[in-house]
């Protein structure tokens, strides 16, 4: 019996079936307000919430420090998108925090960098890292929105299959700003 390698068979199975998940993932990703990247650009070049944050690796403890670096799973990733997006915690329900770029969430000037986050419905957030073409877009959608690629990367093309229904993102509301400056991790 043969090797069965789930990501090749789901994008086989979707050229296969004429079936584009892009258009699906795009209405559903919820994005925060180009300002709030702007903002914390501003502020420590970056555009993260808190720098010095990264996903602990296989075997690290995760809320402890490795060289004043903060390791985390996604729970700070997904605190900070959700204050940047002004809406609480309570109304955004079956949401996972998804990065972008692969690898990302172990760099500490990445992980919790708002350019970098998406909120994409649980039942298809697992596509972000392992649909190529999903990856793609989610890639181009989050440079369109913010002019933002990590620094080791090209800025991504337009992909072929881009769908043009995207969500707007929230708007830089009060409760947002006041979020963003307030910003505390103590």
């Amino acid at each position: 019996m043969g090797k069965f390698d789930a990501k090749e068979l789901l994008e086989n199975a979707l050229n296969d079936t004429q079936i584009d998940l892009g258009p699906l993932v795009a209405a559903t990703a919820l994005w925060a307000a180009p300002e709030v990247h702007k903002y914390l650009v501003s502020q420590n070049g970056s555009g993260a919430w808190r720098p010095n944050v990264r996903r602990a690796r296989s075997g690290e403890k995760r809320r402890t420090e490795v060289n004043e670096i903060l390791l985390d799973d996604n729970t700070l990733a997904n605190t900070y998108l959700k204050a940047a997006i002004g809406v609480p915690k309570s109304k955004l329900v079956g949401f996972e925090t998804c990065h972008i770029w692969p690898s990302t969430c172990y760099d500490p000037l990445d992980h919790t960098t708002i350019a970098n986050l998406v909120l994409i419905p649980r039942a298809l957030a697992s596509l972000s890292d392992h649909s190529d073409s999903i990856s793609a877009i989610l890639k181009y959608r989050a440079f369109e929105l913010y002019g933002w690629h990590p620094k080791n990367e090209s800025a991504p093309e337009r992909p072929e299959k881009y769908p043009n229904n995207w969500r707007q993102p929230f708007n830089y509301t009060e409760r947002v700003q006041k979020s963003v400056k307030m910003r505390s991790w103590q």
